[in-house]
């Protein structure tokens, strides 16, 4: 009874090599989170990006970008959105909070084909959050922002890796502390495939396999509060065919708190892409 739109666009293409394109999209931030969902490494996205998404700085928001290609290697986004997160409407009527008609979020990314293997990238993004309300007496307006350098590797043996770096900081203004609090994310997934020589019809025509294994690190604070933790995922994957895939995936989560118990998920998910 709610449906809600997660991408919707116009696009006008300018001088063959350039773009404006305005709606709800995601922003250019982190190349794992700008990877399709039905063409990930492993089923879930990681932690790293969970974050960034959590915390307003990635993922879809309503807002217009400005792209293109410079040469054949290197193409670029500047991106100006509102900043309130995935059907973070801010019409008529819908009050003010710490995301919702507040600042705006400003992100960019360019991205740089070193050659056919390699790639690298730099995104940046800061978002104003907070409120600034004199009548109620709440004053933690301030901003969220981030730099992430990442990389892509894929070889013509089936081998894939990407990766990248996350360093960013809460303003104290927002969280009503001393100083600023920093964060760090770091993680790094690769995945190997193989096509069959032909499919394999006493198996529902298996055609293809693959194995992905990634590892996450997230210190959320700065080390204030031994919050820190590590994710390590791995597991198969099977194609059935060019559009079907089955994944199932192991998933370590490790706190570095001494009190606190690692967690073991075990997740599976089939995708069909149209």
């Amino acid at each position: 009874n709610s449906p809600r739109l997660k991408d919707a666009e116009a696009r006008v293409a300018l001088l063959e090599n350039f773009f404006i394109r305005a709606g709800q999209f995601k922003v250019p931030i982190w190349r794992e989170e700008l990877r399709s969902s039905g063409k990930l490494f492993l089923v879930e996205r990681s932690a790293a990006a969970e974050f960034l998404a959590e915390n307003y700085l990635s993922a879809r928001h309503v807002g217009v970008e400005f792209g293109g290609r410079l040469g054949k290697a290197t193409s670029f986004a500047v991106n100006y959105s509102n900043g309130a997160g995935e059907g973070g409407r801010e019409d008529a009527g819908r009050s003010k909070d710490d995301i919702v008609n507040n600042g705006k979020l400003l992100s960019g990314r360019l991205n740089v084909k070193l050659n056919k293997a390699i790639q690298i990238g730099l995104s940046a993004a800061a978002n104003t959050l907070g409120n600034k309300i004199a009548a109620d007496s709440i004053f933690n307006e301030g901003t969220v922002s981030v730099i992430a350098p990442d990389i892509g590797i894929y070889l013509p043996q089936g081998i894939e890796v990407e990766g990248g770096i996350a360093l960013g900081a809460f303003s104290k203004d927002f969280l009503q502390e001393n100083q600023d609090v920093s964060f760090t994310l770091v993680d790094v997934t690769t995945r190997w495939h193989r096509q069959l020589k032909a499919p394999l019809e006493s198996l529902a025509g298996l055609d293809r396999i693959e194995f992905a294994a990634g590892f996450t690190y997230v210190e959320p604070d700065g080390d204030t509060d031994n919050d820190e933790f590590s994710v390590i995922r791995f597991g198969p994957a099977v194609y059935f065919g060019q559009k079907t895939r089955l994944q199932v995936n192991v998933e370590i989560e490790n706190p570095s708190a001494p009190q606190a118990d690692s967690r073991l998920k075990i997740r599976s998910q089939i995708t069909v892409n149209f």
